[in-house]
């Protein structure tokens, strides 16, 4: 989870105001509303404003799989992604489908997790992939235009492995400091902004 103390923060709100600005808005895969670092975003956010999961709960909006999204073409102005498409069975058809319910020009964020510890639960919550920086240019390849931010580098890595207690100890000023340094893709997620 964000922090809002990464080097790339700021960098970060900027793609991912784009996406919400304007609504409907609908956040998938998510059983609660602007969770986690989403927070942040409650009072930008377009309306209305959805929440989608596979499962009931009774802050969720609407049941429904990424891979089939209940919405009407072109009904929806953004949609949020954030740490879904590990979890899913079809990334490319979440995508697919993402960009089918978007208004022409309407934006999606999703998180692309490169480099992470494992995040599954036996049976029922998956964690099935994680993806390359060439994935950004093959589950993007039909869309108008494509924002990239690098969520740090290897310190940044190290970090999601290690306890919570070390990024409050200073890990993260650490990783800010060095991962600017460091060339290459070993990251621990990629955010991406994506113009239909």
């Amino acid at each position: 989870m964000l922090r809002g103390t990464e080097r790339f923060y700021d960098e970060w709100r900027v793609l991912v105001g784009s996406v919400i600005s304007h609504g409907p808005v609908l956040d998938l895969g998510t059983p609660f509303p602007f969770r986690k670092e989403m927070s942040v975003f409650r009072e930008e956010a377009g309306e209305p404003y959805f929440s989608l999961d596979v499962t009931s709960s009774p802050s969720l909006d609407t049941v429904g799989a990424g891979e089939a999204l209940p919405f009407c073409d072109a009904s929806i102005g953004g949609v949020l992604c954030s740490h879904v498409l590990e979890h899913v069975v079809d990334p490319g058809q979440v995508v697919r489908e993402i960009r089918r319910v978007l208004v022409p020009g309407g934006r999606a964020y999703v998180t692309l997790l490169v480099v992470h510890p494992y995040h599954g639960a036996p049976g029922w919550y998956r964690d099935n992939y994680r993806f390359t920086p060439d994935a950004v240019d093959v589950l993007f390849e039909d869309w108008t235009e494509v924002d990239v931010v690098v969520g740090g580098g290897p310190v940044q890595v190290a970090l999601a492995y290690l306890p919570n207690r070390v990024t409050e100890l200073g890990g993260q000023w650490l990783a800010n400091r060095l991962d600017p340094h460091w060339r290459g893709s070993l990251t621990p997620v990629l955010y991406v902004s994506a113009e239909k």
